[in-house]
């Protein structure tokens, strides 16, 4: 891979575009004024190598205008992870997805390591998909913390996967979080601002589910459209203590009548909030 830094790009139409599985602590230090597009363009990829795979904070996001699938190829004792580094802010094209792991094959296993990153959109009209965090990614390696993620369809959308979330930002999104029923995502100590939900998860019978539940691990849902948690299935009840739901009162919920917060949906204990 090209190792490309202290450079200034000066009134180009584009003054890089790479593949996503070429960088690897690759950019920084550069400086973007007055190009046509001050950002640099990501294509498309597989991230499929052993090793953990570097995006640095540089002086212009990256912009993504392909899926980019972080899965090593065909090794089930090998991992691909993607670490993307403090500061760093990853736009996405409309449409455009990362994936982590594959979705059904255990040989293709990946990670996503992201400490204080912003994943959104590119362009102001444009919603992306989100991250989808697969079967076949690592749960103990992904991890997302201080980070901010904004006008997605899914923010995260967790599929038979359970990474750590802590500390991050969710705005204006269809759902901030996702799971399905085979997800137990750890979520702590995050805001969930202005999404339509802030968190869906799906329950089945037999299943612990927690989001918040302590009072060092609890999260914030102010401003959520439609809820700030919702509970689909009706097969378990989620674990939703020592949240806070924007109101001293609690959620509005029917078994809630003086709540005025964020809404709560479903089989949820709230209480104490």
């Amino acid at each position: 891979s090209p190792l490309v830094t202290d450079n200034s790009f000066t009134e180009n139409t584009r003054p890089v575009s790479i593949y996503a599985a070429m960088i690897d602590s690759t950019f920084y230090g550069n400086t973007y004024t007055d190009n046509e597009k001050d950002y640099i363009e990501v294509q498309g990829d597989y991230i499929d190598d052993n090793g953990v795979f570097i995006w640095a904070m540089d002086n212009a996001p990256y912009v993504v205008n392909g899926h980019v699938y972080v899965q090593r190829n065909n090794n089930s004792g090998q991992l691909s992870t993607l670490r993307i580094e403090d500061g760093t802010i990853i736009q996405f094209n409309d449409g455009v997805i990362l994936y982590i792991g594959h979705e059904d094959n255990g040989s293709y296993r990946g990670a996503l390591q992201a400490d204080g990153v912003t994943f959104t959109r590119s362009d102001d009209t444009e919603t992306w998909p989100g991250i989808k965090i697969r079967p076949a990614s690592d749960d103990a390696a992904t991890y997302l913390d201080n980070c901010v993620i904004e006008y997605a369809g899914d923010g995260i959308y967790c599929h038979s996967s359970s990474p750590t979330i802590t500390n991050t930002l969710f705005r204006y999104n269809e759902d901030g979080i996702e799971a399905d029923v085979s997800s137990i995502p750890v979520v702590e100590q995050s805001h969930f601002i202005t999404n339509d939900v802030g968190v869906r998860q799906r329950t089945t019978g037999g299943t612990s589910y927690t989001i918040g539940g302590s009072q060092t691990t609890g999260n914030v849902f102010s401003g959520n459209i439609t809820a700030g948690l919702v509970e689909e299935n009706g097969a378990s009840v989620v674990n939703a203590e020592y949240n806070y739901w924007n109101s001293a009162n609690g959620p509005t919920h029917i078994d809630n009548p003086d709540g005025t917060g964020d809404a709560v949906m479903g089989q949820v204990n709230y209480v104490p909030f």
